[in-house]
């Protein structure tokens, strides 16, 4: 380690691997690069639109302090799978 503190040599692919294990980071930061924001998918971006729109609803129950505990949004993610696969047998019938 000292030896890689101090420029002296540079790991190698494995024990970058090793290393980002044992930190819990990506290779990509324990090499000094920045991570870019990969470009949501339109599925994601509606997913999310989805859920901005729950939490501005003030008629719902299930919202507490302006959060959705796990199960509930496990519950929303499942029944918008639900409502996709339906929207995508419906087009298959057209």
């Amino acid at each position: 380690m000292s030896n890689y503190e101090r420029d002296y040599r540079s790991p190698d692919p494995e024990t970058l691997k090793k290393l980002a294990d044992l930190y819990d980071v990506s290779t990509d930061f324990l090499v000094g690069r920045e991570e870019k924001e990969r470009p949501k998918s339109k599925l994601d971006q509606t997913g999310n639109e989805a859920i901005e729109q729950l939490k501005n609803e003030e008629t719902l129950l299930f919202m507490k302090d302006d959060d959705i505990d796990e199960e509930t949004a496990k519950l929303i993610k499942q029944a918008l799978i639900n409502g996709i696969k339906y929207v995508d047998a419906m087009k298959k019938k057209e």
